[in-house]
């Protein structure tokens, strides 16, 4: 649980984020095995973690937003659960601060969703 506390405190340095994308060979596994986690609080930091790192510049929101780690922020930003509120309003963030920098583009379905405030998809 301490890894997870310095991973969130960590990034919110961007030179860390740079650093963590540059050195780490691993860091996509290491982040989604996180984001698995049961424990809400260990995701939570894992979502406040990527959410720092997609902020922190263009090139890092490119690099996360390349991989996995991207489908397991969708699907924790519309997975509504007891519990885990603060992950998905910050897997929301992330997926958000993605889109300010064009790194990703909301589908149509998604305008629609968000004009009409309401969800396409059956809970």
């Amino acid at each position: 649980m301490s890894a997870s506390a310095a991973f969130s405190i960590l990034t919110n340095t961007p030179e860390v984020c740079q650093r963590i994308i540059d050195e780490i060979g691993s860091w996509v596994e290491v982040i989604k095995e996180m984001c698995a986690q049961e424990n809400p609080e260990i995701q939570r930091r894992c979502m406040q973690g990527i959410s720092n790192m997609v902020a922190s510049s263009e090139k890092v929101a490119s690099a996360i937003m390349a991989t996995d780690i991207f489908h397991v922020l969708v699907a924790v930003a519309k997975h509504k659960e007891k519990g885990r509120e603060e992950a998905q309003e910050l897997a929301g963030k992330a997926i958000e601060a993605a889109v300010k920098y064009n790194v990703i583009a909301p589908t149509r379905r998604q305008l629609f969703e968000q004009e009409h405030n309401i969800s396409t998809i059956e809970e």
